[in-house]
């Protein structure tokens, strides 16, 4: 395709409406593959952001029982002023050769 028929593709004032499509399916397309994550084995992150050590909890069944773990230990950590903890929620994929 020339750089002029990529242009009236994405342009819609010059009739290109292709872009709505193309969007439209990178959505369903991101949305299908963030669900089928929520299926795998998840690991929970608790970082200290003051010193950047990391340690890993898990792995969990799925997605949401990760994030119910993770919500819970939130809640547990005393909120001291100089303690400052992340959690983060991660899919663990499978190994691909």
């Amino acid at each position: 395709m020339e750089s002029e028929d990529w242009d009236r593709f994405w342009d819609r004032s010059r009739g290109g409406t292709h872009w709505v499509v193309a969007y439209e399916r990178l959505c369903r397309a991101l949305t299908a593959d963030a669900a089928d994550d929520l299926g795998r084995p998840h690991i929970v992150l608790c970082r200290d952001d003051e010193t950047g050590t990391v340690v890993y909890s898990g792995p969990f069944p799925d997605g949401i029982t990760a994030l119910t773990y993770a919500d819970a230990a939130n809640a547990v950590e005393p909120p001291a002023a100089e303690l400052s903890i992340s959690f983060s929620v991660a899919a663990l994929l499978p190994v691909t050769a």
